[in-house]
């Protein structure tokens, strides 16, 4: 293992990272104090695009085809697409296009992480909420089914091409 350098591209800390899929780009979202989102080609040591979130954030993951990344948190569930310029000759970060999703009935609760489908459910983004509630939204962002857990309170995910694990209270995975 090894360090692959620093970018200090926010002033209080960073909440979460996650890496693209094609390895070239890494997304930072700050700390609820710093409230910037930043993506970074991380081998050139350059924020390739740069963008500001309106609440806490507490995770984030990259679509498998790497067009988009998917932020959650406090009532806050947000795509963010890939639309900056490829050439090397733009030198600052240019803004980066962000779309919230269509929470309907979910939208003052606390989404505690978030991952995109794999495979033939590609087309679709999960997450768990903190009252244990497993989301699901369409191609379209729209929050269009969920399921209730049964447990006090979810906190984590994971995404495979046929089954979602979802971490709960009392050590329970669902």
């Amino acid at each position: 293992m090894s360090s692959m350098g620093c970018s200090s591209g926010h002033k209080y800390g960073v909440s979460c990272v996650a890496f693209a899929p094609n390895n070239k780009y890494i997304v930072s979202v700050g700390s609820q104090h710093d409230m910037i989102v930043n993506v970074w080609d991380w081998r050139n040591g350059t924020k390739v695009a740069s963008n500001k979130v309106s609440s806490q954030v507490r995770a984030v993951t990259f679509a498998e085809s790497g067009d988009y990344f998917v932020t959650a948190g406090n009532r806050h569930i947000k795509f963010w697409y890939l639309e900056y310029p490829k050439s090397s000759k733009f030198k600052t970060a240019v803004p980066l296009p962000g779309r919230p999703a269509i929470l309907g009935e979910q939208r003052s609760n606390f989404f505690c992480d978030v991952a995109c489908g794999k495979g033939e459910t590609a087309g679709y983004t999960y997450t768990v909420t903190k009252s244990g509630l497993l989301c699901q939204f369409n191609s379209q962002r729209i929050l269009d089914k969920w399921v209730e857990l049964k447990t006090e309170s979810s906190s984590c995910l994971s995404v495979g091409e046929e089954f979602i694990l979802v971490g709960c209270a009392g050590g329970t995975l669902r």
